[in-house]
């Protein structure tokens, strides 16, 4: 029970469900009657009844850590530099009442945390959301949720201090984080930023919610503050979620205020279903302790779709056909009236098959409007030698024509995979033009024995030039990670990661073919050259574990380089280091 959350009632009924999930199959069994045909899966949960005199009894963990580390800068002559700096930290978890946690920690260290999967990215105006890892902040994490991502714990790079309380007080659910973040590397070099999120959220008849949301980031005389509402209310196979807030934000001077919305409606019914949403941030909505992929724009998006479900034993077990209606604004071209900047229409499937496999397809069909501020100090040569070179101003559209096709194998004993593929015409962002496209995301599973796990991940990304065939952007990241667990308490990781990128010199491909330029800073102007950069990363980590919470870290890293692509020869050092943890669980 000291893992558990509960209510503090003498006596309660909680809801439960048993799910079995056949994996070679794909199928799922649940101990109550689910139907798809519902909005909510946890509503049609089943009830244990009649449970009294539950105690929690006094949940208190100290863990102190310490934590030392040698590392090398870049080059052939660099010297190990073994100089500890801040090895000492704690953390704290209290369960303060049967339904309520808090949680301290000084001076963590995540040193152990397996490093990000790198990300291609298909849009360079959206960001990339890489998902949290920190067991700190990990805890109680879903409690921090909310419609548009106003909570986002990555954004504390590297705390100093942080407390944390979650959990429930009757029917209302409680997030509280505060954190003293450093932009330094090192205590003695302390810059704070200060982190404050408050998320509170109370649930009312069935599965319907209100809530609210509120975050505050100081640094350097600057703040940004967001405040939010929501809802959620489920009837049936009907759920409607909405958000809405805004953000003041400082930088020293005049106090700018912005709002967001949000909302989406769905039908979900088994055989015809719908969704609709739609959301829209003003150029100044800034959430500095959020993930918004990108400000400034509003969105709509329509989708209808039909099921049809084969009988027991087929070889198609369902089949979904569906549309996508798309429309993106900037946000001030939707207040004044104006029709989208970027419009898609999808035609999608969806299909199951029967032994366990998967996947789906898609026709897209897309226009985008070009995107000026992308390009702002761009300008293209002149004809002549002697001219002066022009803004660069692109093509007013581009249209879009391909098609997306998945497909995942079923979960065999030793076996899994899928994989990911893009075709067709779409925009090369790098010059604004169109190019024929191939993305591939392939994802491989091995587990030979009980003990030993391989993974393997691939990314790829092309765009070819439409008008000579030559690429003008390549980039490909395998990725490879084995994991061994020597005994119960003994464990073995090993990652690499190469990365290539090869971007071409940049021209006005979609009009005059000439070279695209920028200011060199003294008056005069230059071409935007080839750039080619290989990147390799390699970690291992050895984590033993005699008990929960008392663990001992030994790690390695290292990140390296080469003039030439997949050569694995002349490779250069930027950075390599090990690292030795070690933390104590004292449990009261």
């Amino acid at each position: 029970f000291k893992s558990l959350r509960f209510q503090p009632d003498q006596t309660q009924t909680w809801g439960f469900n048993v799910i079995r999930n056949v994996a070679h199959s794909g199928y799922s069994t649940t101990w109550t009657e689910v139907l798809q045909a519902n909005a909510s899966f946890l509503a049609q949960n089943g009830e244990l009844s009649g449970l009294s005199d539950l105690s929690r009894g006094l949940v208190l963990d100290i863990s102190p850590e310490v934590t030392g580390s040698v590392s090398r800068a870049a080059g052939t002559a660099a010297e190990w530099d073994a100089q500890a700096r801040d090895p000492l930290g704690v953390n704290v978890r209290w369960g303060v009442t049967n339904n309520l946690t808090m949680n301290g920690t000084l001076n963590p260290d995540f040193s152990q945390v397996e490093a990000d999967v790198a990300q291609i990215q298909f849009d360079p105006r959206r960001a990339l959301f890489f998902p949290e890892k920190r067991p700190f902040f990990l805890d109680g994490i879903e409690l921090f949720s909310t419609p548009t991502n106003l909570i986002y714990t990555r954004r504390i790079a590297n705390p100093l201090s942080a407390v944390k309380l979650t959990g429930k007080r009757g029917a209302t659910n409680v997030a509280v984080l505060s954190a003293v973040d450093n932009s330094e590397l090192y205590l003695a070099d302390l810059e704070p930023r200060y982190f404050q999120a408050l998320r509170l959220s109370r649930d009312l008849s069935g599965q319907n919610t209100i809530g609210m949301a509120y975050t505050d980031r100081v640094y350097d005389g600057t703040w940004n503050r967001v405040g939010a509402l929501d809802g959620r209310l489920v009837s049936g196979i009907y759920s409607t979620t909405w958000q809405l807030g805004g953000s003041l934000s400082s930088d020293g001077g005049d106090v700018v205020a912005a709002p967001m919305w949000r909302v989406a409606t769905a039908a979900s019914g088994r055989k015809y279903g719908a969704t609709f949403s739609a959301f829209g941030f003003h150029e100044d909505f800034r959430a500095e302790t959020g993930f918004i992929s990108r400000t400034g724009v509003a969105q709509a998006t329509l989708v209808p779709r039909v099921t049809w479900f084969g009988e027991e034993g087929a070889t198609v077990e369902s089949f979904t056909f569906g549309l996508t209606f798309d429309g993106t604004w900037d946000y001030h071209r939707l207040t004044s009236g104006y029709g989208p900047n970027d419009r898609k229409l999808h035609f999608n499937t969806a299909y199951s098959i029967r032994g366990g496999w998967g996947g789906g397809t898609s026709v897209f069909y897309e226009s985008f409007k070009y995107p000026a501020e992308l390009y702002e100090g761009y300008f293209v040569a002149p004809a002549q030698a002697g001219g002066q070179p022009t803004p660069y101003v692109g093509v007013d559209r581009l249209t879009n024509l391909g098609v997306w096709t998945t497909l995942g194998t079923p979960q065999w004993k030793q076996f899994s995979g899928n994989v990911f593929f893009v075709a067709g015409r779409d925009d090369n962002f790098f010059e604004w033009a169109s190019a024929d496209i191939m993305f591939i995301n392939l994802g491989l599973n091995w587990n030979p024995t009980d003990q030993l796990r391989v993974n393997l991940l691939y990314n790829h990304q092309q765009f070819v030039r439409v008008t000579d065939r030559s690429n003008v952007g390549l980039r490909r990241v395998p990725r490879l990670k084995a994991e061994y667990q020597v005994t119960p308490s003994l464990f073995l990781r090993l990652v690499g990661q190469y990365d290539s990128n090869f971007v071409d010199a940049l021209r006005d491909d979609s009009r005059t073919g000439r070279p695209i330029v920028v200011s060199d800073g003294a008056g005069g102007f230059q071409s935007i050259p080839e750039r080619r950069t290989n990147f390799f990363r390699f970690d291992w980590l050895l984590s033993y574990r005699p008990t929960p919470g008392t663990v001992l870290f030994l790690g390695y890293g290292s990140s390296l380089t080469e003039p030439d692509t997949y050569r694995f020869s002349n490779f250069e050092r930027l950075n390599d280091a090990f690292f030795l943890k070690l933390s104590y669980r004292y449990r009261v």
